[in-house]
């Protein structure tokens, strides 16, 4: 039967082989362009100045498939007998159709190209990857795939380049060497510039404008006369006070220019108007609003916005509508980008002027959910009824997570949603661009250019070129199985990662580890068991090298996995009893020798010949934790068992670990505050809740339905004379703020007595803060307290070197209508 089988499987390679080569017979001749035959160039290139990079990209790929370079010939010299590839180029222009590029083949040896100088790239791509079979899989040494044969060429078929979102594709953070080959284009305006060029500070402000240059974000401003002051009619109203200048700190955040005053349109469209006349091959103007909130409260301003401070959709795009009149008489073809974001999430009540491209902020991933997905498909049906030109800032975070983040079929479904419905820009924050998430970077990429792509057939044909056939089965269900561990797993939804996709712009990312905790030893054996596979089955040559790269990053994620005892907790972070949380503190004594393997695979990364620089650089030493202290990982650790402190089991387990040799004095101190912290000095004199907490540092957010309100009582009292009586609403949020030192651990703690129905759900945490802005943002898994029983909740946080305060929140959701909850005993404590 084994003979029987092999002489089959022979059989049938033979004959794919005979048929292959009939199809190319087929298409020869007059059928096809040929480009190389007989280990020769059978074509040249047509000299062209537009070209000249665009040839020496084509040619490095060449040698690195080891073939001659393709000659670059003056049209006097072309030789006789060879094929010859022609450019028309004209200067890219239009943005709306400036990197089409057509294929045709007007006389029998000549290809002609007409293109733009930006679109000639993507024309040089498209030789590659159809005449000379060329795909790049992701930007490693190892990522460049093709196919050995004796020909290549093109068959004789008119073809024309027009991409799906033809005004802008672009991954931010992403391998600069991948940007030509995934057909980037980055020439429209999508980011916060209003002290660049709408309120330049190089006009207003030299201070902020050193302040800018340092932050490496500044656009040059065209000389002009330095007024030195800021226009103060233009500047909003926070707080009751007028701010005569933005933040030095954050000078385009945390503030917004009064919209509703004439002067903010015409100042800002006299100022847009000098820089494109210093610019004139701008395309695009960004009028996107300043980061993080800052709406004017002026009385111009709420009246306009219906008295919602959160809400600025009307002046904002107001605003917007007369900057893009008065600049678009001037400059017709302009696109003016702004944003429904943040505060003017909501479409306004009239249409936008038609230049005028609105980016939604949208964390495609969070569609994973069916509900979230049918919210987003209809905030885009209500904005298509109001711009002409859509885009979407879309959050494809890959590192800062520790599993591959992959949503590949629902990724291309609302592209094709969004497309069919104006959508023409896609601009991505990414943070992971190599072969970790296999198909998603060259998938996206596709995608953006070609929405109808069958992702299927994409990813099956990726994953064989990849590591070969066998392999490439493996390894497609590799992926498919962590897109569906993602998407649609019962553990996944559990963990407070998934939860924040119901009450966020994006989800949570970077800070917050919950998302590792949905899996369990059996998911890790399987991932691992079908990466054994890819390399067992690779065959040798550049697809073994393949095998071992991804398989390192599998290998690499697992170690991160049990560094942080994934396999060991539950997906809600919170330990389900006590048997857990120990086994979760005694599994400390294996760090050691994870931090080791860690720091082996590091290095590999480090030495990689095209990503090493990147991985090197700050940012991504950080999201993908190359570096990280083990004590640090240890006061993470720690911080996950607060609520068993007091359990025997945990207890015993702590002793054991606390003689560990490398458990640094500040772990070994937190240990024992665990045990001692009701004793501790509070650093909050209201926490005994004996009297009312002062307004101006703990209040209840304002602006949610039903939002309740609080009193002091002594009907419920955990310790001492009163507690603070709420009767919560719908999602009552209270937030207070208090002082604190920089690098500091602090350990909060309070007691909560709910009454009425079981589904009352309430969490707390405290996050380190400059003043009143969070700089860590983690959604906490609410927990469902019985009822008439005194809860204690425990968080641990570090403050960061450039923080002053910690900013604390108590969320209490889903309380029936007559339903209560008393809080007492507030504590922070802090200890070095």
């Amino acid at each position: 039967m084994m003979k029987i089988g092999s002489l089959y499987r022979k059989l049938r390679v033979s004959l794919w082989l005979v048929l292959f080569l009939a199809g190319c017979a087929a298409l020869s001749g007059a059928e096809v362009f040929l480009l190389w035959e007989k280990d020769s160039p059978a074509a040249v290139f047509e000299k062209t100045p537009a070209g000249e990079k665009s040839f020496a990209f084509f040619n490095q790929t060449l040698r690195k498939m080891g073939k001659k370079a393709f000659p670059v010939v003056e049209r006097k010299n072309l030789p006789a007998g060879k094929n010859v590839i022609r450019f028309r180029v004209s200067p890219s222009g239009n943005p709306v159709n400036d990197d089409f590029f057509t294929i045709r083949f007007p006389a029998g040896n000549v290809m002609e190209i007409t293109c733009t100088d930006l679109s000639i790239r993507w024309a040089i791509n498209h030789i590659l990857e159809k005449g000379f079979t060329v795909q790049h899989l992701f930007p490693e040494e190892c990522g460049l795939s093709f196919y050995k044969k004796g020909k290549y060429f093109l068959p004789r078929q008119e073809y024309t380049f027009r991409p799906s979102y033809n005004l802008k594709r672009f991954i931010e953070r992403s391998s600069p060497t991948w940007y030509p080959k995934g057909y980037f284009k980055d020439t429209i305006d999508a980011n916060h510039f209003i002290p660049h060029y709408v309120m330049p500070a190089a006009k207003y402000d030299k201070e902020l404008l050193v302040r800018l240059n340092r932050m490496g974000a500044y656009i040059k401003y065209p000389a002009t006369r330095y007024e030195g002051k800021w226009p103060e009619n233009v500047m909003p109203v926070l707080k009751g006070k007028k701010i005569r200048r933005p933040p030095l700190s954050t000078p385009n955040a945390y503030w917004q220019l009064c919209y509703t005053h004439p002067d903010s349109w015409e100042i800002a469209s006299r100022n847009i108007l000098e820089y494109l006349k210093a610019n004139p091959g701008k395309k695009s103007i960004s009028l996107i609003q300043n980061d993080c909130g800052g709406a004017c409260e002026c009385k111009a301003c709420l009246k306009a916005n219906n008295n919602d401070k959160h809400n600025n959709s009307q002046t904002y795009f107001h605003w917007v509508n007369k900057v893009a009149e008065r600049i678009c008489k001037v400059h017709p073809d302009l696109i003016v980008v702004a944003a429904g974001y943040t505060l003017s999430k909501t479409p306004p009540t009239f249409a936008l002027h038609k230049n005028v491209a609105v980016m939604l902020s949208m964390d495609f991933f969070a569609c994973v959910s069916d509900k979230v997905k049918a919210e987003k498909k209809a905030y885009i049906d209500a904005w298509s009824q109001k711009a002409k030109l859509l885009g979407v800032w879309d959050y494809a975070w890959g590192y800062g997570y520790v599993l591959p983040r992959v949503n590949y079929h629902i990724h291309a479904e609302m592209l094709r949603y969004l497309y069919n419905r104006n959508g023409r820009i896609y601009f991505s924050e990414n943070e992971c661009f190599d072969a970790k998430e296999g198909p998603k970077a060259a998938l996206v990429s596709t995608l953006i250019r070609d929405v109808n792509t069958d992702v299927d057939s994409f990813m099956k044909e990726w994953c064989i070129r990849a590591v070969g056939e066998k392999a490439g089965k493996y390894l497609l269900e590799y992926y498919l199985f962590w897109e569906k561990f993602m998407a649609e797993g019962n553990e996944i939804r559990k963990t407070p990662f998934f939860q924040s996709a119901y009450t966020s712009v994006y989800m949570t990312w970077d800070g917050d580890l919950s998302h590792m905790y949905a899996v369990s030893s059996k998911e890790l054996k399987t991932a691992r068991s079908l990466m054994e596979k890819v390399i067992r089955y690779a065959p040798a040559g550049p697809e073994k090298v393949r095998a071992k790269l991804l398989f390192r990053h599998f290998e690499y994620m697992e170690t991160l996995l049990k560094i942080y005892g994934a396999e060991l907790l539950n997906p809600t972070t919170i330990p389900v009893d006590g048997k857990e949380a120990a086994a979760f503190v005694e599994d400390i004594k294996n760090l050691p020798g994870l931090i080791a393997k860690r720091n082996a695979l590091a290095k590999e990364y480090f030495a990689d010949s095209v990503m090493g620089y990147s991985y090197q650089s700050r940012i991504y030493r950080r999201r993908i934790r190359f570096s990280r202290d083990i004590n640090e990982i240890v006061s993470d650790r720690l911080s996950l068992i607060l609520d068993y402190s007091n359990n025997p089991l945990v207890r015993s387990a702590l002793e054991k670990i606390m003689v560990l040799p490398f458990l640094n004095e500040e772990n070994k101190k937190m240990i024992r505050a665990f045990a001692t912290h009701h004793q501790a000095d509070n650093e909050i004199r209201w926490g005994g809740m004996e009297s009312l907490p002062p307004s101006r540092y703990f209040y209840i957010h304002p602006t949610h339905r039903r939002k309740g309100s609080y009193v002091l009582s002594s009907e419920k009292v955990f310790k001492g004379r009163t507690s603070l009586k709420l009767l919560p609403g719908d999602y009552t949020l209270l937030r207070f703020n208090v002082p604190a030192e920089k690098s500091t651990h602090y350990l909060f703690s309070c007691r909560i007595l709910v009454e009425g129905a079981p589904a009352n759900q309430v969490s707390a945490v405290i996050y380190p803060a400059i003043d009143d802005r969070n700089q860590a943002w983690r959604m906490l898994p609410p927990r469902n307290l019985e009822a008439g029983k005194w809860h204690t909740f425990l968080y641990f946080t570090k403050t960061r070197d450039t923080s002053n305060a910690l900013n604390g929140y108590i969320f209490l959701r889903n309380f029936p209508v007559k339903g209560k909850a008393y809080i007492d005993d507030v504590r922070i404590l802090k200890f070095k």
